[in-house]
């Protein structure tokens, strides 16, 4: 978890100092939260024992204290390749518009998918036997 923890940390957050982090917003801090400590944990323990630990405080901090006290021994850590950080970053930011509730480009675009699923299924219906 540490090297896929780190490595999202330098690809999305390469020049991040302690004290922009306290100054994050909600948003801000929630998705640095999935990508820096859920997403890793998740990949290690899986989705379920993820949610599990959201939902009880003492198990929550259990998980912090542990990743706190990790992080930060030296160990190997491949670099992601630069396409990898892009498609990471730009998930990232993606996400974070969502949770501010800036999605228009991303829902339009799914209206755009949604009406061509539409054409093609009349296009079908109506082609002959």
């Amino acid at each position: 978890m540490g090297g896929e923890s780190e490595q999202a940390r330098q690809c999305i957050y390469p020049n991040l100092t302690r004290i922009q982090q306290n100054h994050f917003s909600k948003e801000d801090s929630y998705i640095h939260a999935q990508y820096v400590f859920f997403y890793p944990l998740e990949k290690v323990i899986g989705e379920e024992y993820v949610k599990i630990l959201q939902s009880d405080e003492k198990s929550m901090g259990y998980a912090q204290y542990q990743f706190k006290k990790f992080k930060d021994k030296p160990t190997e850590i491949q670099p992601l390749t630069t396409q990898q950080c892009e498609t990471l970053r730009a998930q990232a930011r993606d996400d974070l518009a969502v949770v501010k509730g800036q999605y228009k480009k991303w829902h339009g675009g799914r209206n755009e998918n949604r009406k061509r699923r539409q054409e093609k299924q009349r296009w079908r219906c109506h082609q002959p036997k």
